[in-house]
């Protein structure tokens, strides 16, 4: 029977799907890839590095998918260059969401990455279990807190590999905590506070102004009971697994040599994996309970005797407190968090363990290695490099409604940067504001949220933004949910898209005075000056509540301190003690890459 000419033959479909074999695509909604990707990762118990691929694959499937289009439309622009159009198209294929068709491919090449970023760098992934509560809901202001998936990335060569552990759902007395719940009800209630008593200038009476502080502080200090149960009753004693690694390198060695030795004297034999996590055990062992340590230790031993591990937690202390004796420079390389959409409104850099630690966020491992291929060739040491500082711009109070923070910063701008251009008191045009983020290698924005509403953000996407940009705004880079079955959106993930090195700014609401104060501090720390004396050094009363003061007058004694560090994350660390309340310092977060000025 011969085929009708209007037929494809068998020859010709087979010839047809080998075509499109290799086609990047998800058949489904991102969000139905997490939660499948999650659920992969709960089935795959007995292949770590399978429970590892799913568990990265499953962060932010519908953003990278959106970033993958965007970059396909800037390849079909006639103006794209041959050097920009292989970058785009190499970019594109790390970011796109790849059918799993062959998985142990896909983790080779998660382990290529590893190995190619920095070997300065320790990625942490918190990626939030699944579970069957989240199919059902249909509010949107609901939040479950579940287990999380704790995965740690060492990168640079000749490093351990990868590993992941699993911390529980948070409990107090065998009831479960709420913490997400709590912790953006309270982000609610503070922005409720803060709206109420905009614009107001004095108080009626002293009574009224008593209350006020009274619910601020209230706050404050609910927020520091809030970080406290998800280092305590969440992650437990899984919080050392948080701790970067040293920049003295001998102090990585003694650690490893002296935990090997004791080992081998006591003839206990572990894991390669468990031998990463005692490591970190020692390191973080003065943050710990001796309780917590035999919880550690038990785990990688997978043996419970009571001897055993009460003598190896004793070791493990006293190893900690050699380090501390022995070594006057324990400073940490950065740390650079992968965090679950559904995690990110938690302060996780107000951590003890993270506190003084140089740490940013990013959403998923594929961005991190975005930004690491597209700045590579500007990377030292683990850091992005800035080497012309004076190449600044600032917009400051757009909207013309906050006149007193225009007057500090405009005074703070002048008398620290005073090569740097900007504009203040109006609203700048979209390609002004664009011009700022492409042109300059800072680029600060004091006004309301992150300007987004003066600008296109679409024609922001279109763009690669060079700057490390900084929004002083409230909530400027804040995560919203938009349904209880949606995944989340940012003004961010616009910045992201566009290959920025990094964004500093707030997750939730903050005054203008302590953010000012914060602002001032933080790039007085990190960007140096031709101000004949210091930032930190002036009596900086007036400048405070507002009074424009062109002289500033030298305090009589300073406390003595490194007065610039290069390393903006490490800046911002110092800098936040500055700040007055609580909730400011825990809202603001950096997003991107380490950088460091040159």
């Amino acid at each position: 029977m011969e085929h009708p000419e209007h037929l494809l033959k068998v020859e010709d479909i087979l010839k047809e799907l080998d075509s499109i074999s290799n086609i990047n695509h998800i058949a489904r909604s991102g969000l139905a890839h997490q939660r499948s990707q999650k659920f992969k990762a709960d089935m795959c118990t007995d292949d770590e590095l399978s429970q590892i691929y799913c568990l990265v694959d499953s962060h932010v499937p519908t953003l990278r998918e959106r970033a993958a289009m965007r970059y396909e439309r800037l390849l079909s622009k006639s103006e794209v260059d041959e050097e920009t159009a292989n970058q785009l198209k190499f970019l594109k294929d790390i970011i796109l969401t790849k059918c799993p068709s062959n998985i142990n491919e896909r983790i080779q090449e998660i382990m290529k990455q590893v190995y190619e970023m920095p070997k300065e760098w320790t990625l942490i992934q918190l990626t939030s279990q699944h579970t069957p509560a989240e199919l059902q809901n249909l509010n949107a202001k609901k939040f479950e807190t579940n287990g999380i998936y704790i995965t740690v990335f060492n990168c640079g060569q000749n490093e351990f590999q990868p590993f992941m552990v699993k911390a529980d759902k948070p409990t107090e007395y065998s009831n479960k905590i709420e913490l997400i719940q709590e912790v953006v009800a309270l982000i609610s209630a503070n922005k409720e506070r803060l709206m109420n008593n905009s614009g107001r200038k004095n108080f009626k009476n002293y009574r009224e102004k008593m209350e006020y502080c009274r619910d601020r502080d209230r706050v404050d200090e609910n927020m520091s009971i809030l970080v406290d149960k998800m280092e305590k009753s969440w992650l437990k004693h899984w919080r050392c697994l948080f701790i970067g690694k040293y920049q003295n390198n001998e102090i990585e060695t003694y650690i490893q040599k002296s935990v090997e030795n004791y080992l081998k004297n006591e003839q206990l034999l572990v894991k390669s994996r468990c031998l990463d996590i005692l490591y970190r055990v020692v390191k973080g062992a003065y943050l710990l309970d001796s309780y917590e340590i035999e919880d550690a230790i038990e785990y990688c031993l997978e043996s419970n005797d009571k001897l055993v591990l009460n003598k190896f937690s004793n070791f493990l202390l006293t190893l900690n407190k050699d380090i501390n004796s022995i070594y006057k420079d324990i400073s940490r390389h950065p740390v650079i968090l992968i965090v679950d959409e559904c995690l990110d409104c938690l302060p996780w850099e107000m951590m003890q363990v993270l506190r003084n630690q140089p740490v940013s966020r990013l959403p998923s491992f594929h961005f991190v290695y975005l930004l690491f291929k597209t700045h590579e060739k500007d990377i030292e040491d683990g850091h992005k490099i800035i080497r012309n500082y004076n190449s600044g711009a600032y917009i400051v109070n757009p909207d013309r409604n906050l006149d007193l923070m225009e007057r500090r910063m405009m005074c703070f701008y002048k008398y620290w940067v005073s090569d740097w251009h900007g504009i203040h008191d109006r609203k700048p045009t979209n390609d002004e504001f664009i011009s700022m983020l492409t042109d300059t290698e800072i680029f600060l924005y004091n006004g309301h949220g992150n300007g987004a509403h003066i600008m296109s953000v679409d024609s922001l996407q279109r763009k690669y933004v060079k700057a490390v940009v900084m929004l002083f705004g409230c909530g400027s880079i804040r995560i919203n949910k938009l349904g209880p079955q949606t995944e989340m959106y940012s003004s961010y993930h616009m910045y992201l898209i566009s290959r920025c090195p990094c964004v500093v700014g707030m997750l939730w609401e903050v005054t203008d005075i302590d953010t000012d104060v914060l602002t001032a501090e933080f790039i007085s720390n990190w960007i140096p000056s031709k101000a004949s004396i210091h930032w930190s050094n002036l009596d900086k009363a007036s400048w405070t509540k507002g009074i424009d003061s062109s002289k500033f007058v030298p305090i009589q004694q300073f406390q003595g301190r490194e007065l610039n560090n290069p390393e903006l994350l490490r800046a911002l660390c110092h800098s936040k003690n500055t700040a007055k309340y609580y909730m400011t310092k825990a809202a603001c977060v950096v997003r991107g890459l380490p950088v460091k000025i040159k």
